[in-house]
Order: structure tokens, then sequence, then C-alpha cells
């Protein structure tokens, strides 16, 4: 018997039990591609194969029996589902969505796996090396673009501009921030609300941030920002993350070195970091500003700490032994 293209098209769940008790091997006999035929038997065992999951099983059958999705739909909502904890659940759900709904429904109830930034170096025997860096932070851009030979809109010669950078045969260009963005009024609405982690802005430039770090970038690091609601009560505060000039040249005026004890490089060649971390509540405030050279500052992650007391004097806390004051 000859089938139609079309009825081909439509062939759906109730067609699997033909691949009861075959092999891959006995599919691809039929003259099954491949393909088709990994699908076919990856469905069979959803759908009809053995689970714990009875109920939700054959309600994911009768659904998409109703619905009369064909096996590409039911290979789309495994695809979807695949990541997910509740398989069982989701797959139920969405068979017995139209089909045209099934991304967006899928989108409503999978959590997305949230992305972490990541610095990469690796290096194979025969020395070649690769360095990946993922992340959204905007200061890569501006990495990039600051190379020689380097535009936003033509990065061909990255490698190039990267070699002379590390070489000391150039110096980076001056940011070039000036990137394009749209803001719906809706959004402007929710930003000034307060609500602006809910709004994602794409700029011109391909960088992605939330309304709240528009603000936090173009806004804190010169000002402390506030935003107040219609009857003046603050709903929401920003600060910048980086030390303004004029902290850091007030600071250099009192500490001319390393604020460790017994270190004694010089102001000019030290880091400027906070006392509190930003990450723990700190300010990128004068009053939370501390010069530390590049060695001491990389050994807070070995556990070393500094803290202010209520007289104002800065001390340092080693991993290992009694605190001692700058």
């Amino acid at each position: 018997m000859t089938v139609s293209l079309f009825a081909a098209l439509t062939i759906g769940v109730s067609s699997l039990p033909d691949a009861a008790g075959m092999s891959l091997k006995d599919i691809l006999a039929l003259g099954v591609a491949r393909p088709d035929a990994l699908l076919v038997r990856r469905l069979h065992k959803v759908y009809y194969g053995h689970t714990q999951a009875t109920t939700l099983q054959a309600e994911a059958r009768a659904a998409a029996i109703r619905r009369k999705h064909p096996l590409r739909v039911l290979e789309k909502i495994e695809n979807l589902i695949a990541s997910a904890p509740n398989k069982d659940t989701l797959r139920a759900l969405l068979a017995d969505t139209a089909a045209e709904d099934i991304p967006t429904v899928a989108a409503k109830h999978i959590e997305k796996k949230p992305k972490n930034e990541y610095a990469r170096l690796t290096q194979s025997p025969d020395g070649w090396a690769r360095l990946t860096i993922f992340t959204k932070d905007p200061r890569l851009l501006d990495f990039a673009n600051g190379l020689p030979g380097v535009t936003p809109k033509s990065r061909n010669k990255l490698l190039d501009g990267f070699k002379e950078f590390v070489e000391g045969a150039t110096r980076l260009a001056p940011p070039r921030r000036m990137v394009h963005i749209v803001l719906k009024l809706d959004e402007m609405d929710k930003i000034t609300r307060g609500e602006g982690d809910d709004v994602t802005i794409r700029a011109s430039d391909g960088s992605v941030r939330t309304g709240a770090q528009l603000l936090q970038e173009k806004v804190a690091p010169y000002f402390q920002a506030t935003i107040i609601n219609w009857r003046g009560e603050p709903i929401d505060n920003y600060y910048g993350r980086e030390f303004t000039k004029k902290a850091i040249d007030m600071n250099t005026a009192v500490y001319l070195e390393c604020l460790t004890p017994n270190c004694h490089i010089p102001r000019d060649r030290c880091e400027n970091d906070h006392i509190v971390a930003v990450n723990k509540g700190g300010l990128s405030v004068l009053d939370n500003l501390m010069p530390l050279c590049r060695y001491h500052n990389g050994k807070k992650a070995d556990g070393d700490s500094y803290w202010k007391d209520d007289q104002g004097r800065i001390w340092f806390q080693p991993a290992y032994g009694d605190p001692v004051l700058c």
C-alpha cells in the first residue's frame, strides 16, 4: 500500500506500537532512514515503554492522539523538556497543547539554567593554546574594540591586535561606549518603579544588560542615584561600582603604599580595593577604599581580610593568626 506524502507527515503516536520489539537494525532493514529510525525508537520508549509514571504516560499518549500531533511535534516536545527535572509532568502538559503554542507554554514551565561567567585557558601538548572568556560584562567588548585594527564591525584582526598589546607594542584605545539602545515607554516606566531587573535591554554593539544594570553603569559611576515615586518616596538606590578619581586622589594623599603591614609597594602600583566587598554590601566610596598591591589583593582568596573598627582604623586579618593594625 502506498502512503501519500501528506498522510506520512501526519503520522502520530498511534503508529508507534508497530515498532514494539523491533531493534534499530530491524527498522533500518525496512528502508527507514537512520534519523527516522532513531526517532521512532526514542518516541516508542517514551510513550509505550516501561516507566514508573504510568498514569502520566497514559495522559501524554491520550493527549497526543487527541491533538493529532505528528511525530516531529512529539520530537520537539522531547527536545524542549530534555533538561527539565519533571519531564513526565511537562510531557503530559505539552502533549495537550496546540503545536504552535508548545514553545511558549514550555518556556513558562521550564526554568532556564543560569549562565555563569568564566575565563578558561587550555593548552594542548603540541603548544596550541585557547583562551575562552564567557561573560556579558561590556568591559570585554571595550578591551577587544580598543585593540589596534579592531572595530565593532570588524574583528578579523583581533588576534594580531592582542599580540601587539601583549608585546607592549601598543596601548588600548579609549573605550568606544557610544552605543545605541532602544527603551520602550513601558520599560522606562518599569525602571523608574524600581523594577529594572525585569527589563532586558540590547545595545547596538551586541551587549545585553538589565534596566537596573543600565542605571548602575551609566549613572551610578558618577553619582549616587535614587529613584523616587510620585509621592516622593525612595524605592531604589544605585551606587557606582568604581571609585571616582577624586576619591582615589584623596586616598592617595593618606596612603602612599600598600596598606598591608610591612608591604612597601608604592601606591601607584597598587589596586583600588574595597574594604567591605561590593557583594557583601560595600560601597565604592572614599570611606571604603584601600590600596592593596596585586599580591595582597590576591591573597584575600586564601582567607586574608581587612576590616575597619569603630574608630576608623583599618585592620589586617591574616588567614591564620591575630589581626594587625594597618
